[in-house]
């Protein structure tokens, strides 16, 4: 059952091994995972931008771009930060481990490693992933719902102002001896308008679930549409 977070898993393994990507690959592809492989880790920035990946798997020792330098190059921007970060090594000092950690990596695996301890940890990085993401939609739909509350707030008072405005009116133009028929509805109309959105604010203050519609190609909208499920 644990193997079962591994399935439909996107992982990203850097390596200027052919060797070790091979074996790493099957492994993981054998368990469900899709697996993107790339000997250099200049390539994979834009490869890692490209595609939804939960975890990367990098080699520590690599020409052009070592993996201490590709790890902070990872860290250090703010779309990949969160993806779990594992260094790959032939090295097994204690000095060495602990380098690998000082520099970011989440953890780190010996290219020697069983396939249960390699399996045990990736499965270890999905898990702190979900975490992650998990934390990172609170904080969205804490923030989202800080300005729900703020703009509620403020459309609440437009709406209550306009409510009372268009009440007088209508009172006026009952008094006046002459068909008024075409302006009722017309102040008919604002009041259903006016009733719609205060309906409309009610259940944008009732979401409970961050979740996001395609608005354009280029922007995303809150679905307000969303409730909490039991």
């Amino acid at each position: 059952m644990k193997n079962e977070i591994l399935k439909n898993k996107t992982l990203f393994i850097v390596d200027d091994s052919k060797v070790t990507l091979a074996v790493f690959s099957d492994l993981l592809k054998d368990k469900g995972c899709t697996v993107i492989t790339c000997h250099s880790p200049a390539l994979a920035m834009n490869m890692i931008n490209e595609n939804n990946v939960d975890c990367i798997i990098s080699g520590l020792e690599m020409p052009e771009m070592n993996g201490r330098e590709f790890c902070k190059l990872i860290k250090q921007d703010k779309n990949l930060k969160e993806i779990p970060f594992v260094m790959l090594t032939s090295r097994q000092k204690d000095e060495d481990i602990i380098e690998c950690i000082d520099l970011g990596a989440d953890d780190y695996l010996f290219k020697t490693a069983s396939t249960g301890v390699i399996l045990a940890k990736i499965i270890a990085m999905l898990r702190l992933k979900a975490m992650r993401d998990e934390i990172i939609q609170l904080r969205q739909l804490s923030a989202v719902q800080g300005i729900i509350v703020t703009l509620s707030h403020e459309f609440n008072n437009v709406v209550f102002i306009c409510n009372i405005q268009l009440t007088r009116v209508e009172k006026l133009l009952n008094k006046i001896p002459k068909d008024f028929a075409d302006e009722l509805k017309h102040i008919n109309k604002l009041t259903t308008g006016l009733t719609r959105l205060t309906d409309l604010i009610s259940k944008v203050k009732t979401i409970k679930e961050y979740k996001e519609d395609t608005y354009t190609d280029n922007t995303s909208m809150v679905n307000i549409d969303s409730e909490e499920k039991d």
